[in-house]
């Protein structure tokens, strides 16, 4: 049989696999026992007896009408046949195998769209980059769709099935239908002008920074936030004056350059200040930044497992 004529007869699967009975049972036997060119060894891989291997070999020559190996002495050798057979052989194989692998990925929902919520410190930590790194190592064809939300809209979005997953700061406790872990806590560091005496202190205490002018997030962004910086700063031992506020971190690190205020950076955005901004650890400050991950009780689909443990596996400390 010429080579054009094995490739027509894979090409033509259905009518020739229906006449002559092949099955993939006995084509992977063909290749096991080509790659090993002995039928104890091909027999020992494929947990089976050498007898009833060598009859698959046999059934599968015969429906074919063409030899695939030749005896020589202890090793089987592929007749030329045999040869062109293999790579064909291979090929289904391969193609059987990703069929499977697409169908259990469907029974599983991996290859269903996933919408993910966040804030930014589950980036800026490296959480839901590593997250998802293994996410796509493991179902490289999966769809997701990030987006940025609030914690609070997260939560609600979680609830609603907008969303599958949620990277947020502090979950509800009241919730039975809705699953989290805390993974981490961002510590905060203070930034001080690098022309500002207070920048050259190789620490700073609560007393340093009584009255000092401070550049916030706007109150209208999250109230709770402030409140909770408030409280912190008043059980630290100091009293902000917050006269300067400004929506994004980049913003607030160029009015502490300028020389207008104190703010608090995230130490996992340390890398985003520039020359004129000094960071300084606080580690008395009884407030940093944490991060979780929350998911359905009811979502069962392996990508939200996989998700969601990945996450859960990153949990420390700050």
């Amino acid at each position: 049989m010429r080579h054009a004529e094995i490739q027509d007869m894979f090409c033509n699967s259905s009518d020739y696999f229906g006449r002559k009975m092949l099955n993939l049972h006995q084509i992977a036997c063909f290749v096991t026992v080509a790659e090993t060119e002995h039928v104890g060894q091909a027999a020992a891989r494929l947990n089976m007896s050498a007898s009833p291997l060598s009859r698959q070999i046999a059934g599968l020559e015969a429906r074919l009408g063409f030899a695939l190996f030749e005896r020589r002495r202890q090793r089987l050798r592929l007749t030329a046949e045999g040869r062109m057979f293999l790579d064909e052989a291979r090929a289904l194989l391969d193609h059987g195998a990703r069929i499977e692998a697409g169908i259990a990925m469907r029974a599983h929902g991996a290859d269903a769209p996933i919408t993910i919520g966040y804030v930014e410190a589950a980036v800026h930590t490296g959480v839901l980059p590593g997250a998802l790194r293994h996410l796509t190592g493991c179902y490289p064809r999966a769809a997701i769709t990030l987006r940025a939300m609030r914690s609070g809209e997260q939560v609600q979005a979680l609830r609603e099935q907008a969303i599958d997953l949620a990277f947020i700061h502090t979950p509800s406790d009241d919730d039975n239908d809705l699953i989290g872990a805390h993974i981490c806590n961002d510590p905060l560091l203070l930034a001080i002008p690098a022309a500002d005496p207070l920048a050259r202190h190789t620490t700073v205490r609560p007393e340093d920074l009584d009255g000092r002018i401070w550049i916030t997030a706007p109150r209208r962004a999250n109230t709770d936030a402030r409140a909770e910086f408030l409280t912190a700063c008043v059980a630290a031992g100091f009293m902000p004056d917050i006269r300067h506020e400004a929506d994004d971190l980049i913003t607030r690190l160029g009015l502490v350059g300028a020389g207008l205020g104190l703010a608090m950076v995230q130490d996992s955005l340390r890398h985003v200040v520039g020359p004129d901004v000094v960071l300084t650890p606080l580690p008395w400050f009884p407030l940093s930044v944490p991060v979780h991950v929350l998911r359905r009780v009811s979502d069962e689909r392996a990508v939200t497992d996989l998700i969601y443990a990945a996450a859960s596996a990153m949990r420390r400390s700050a």
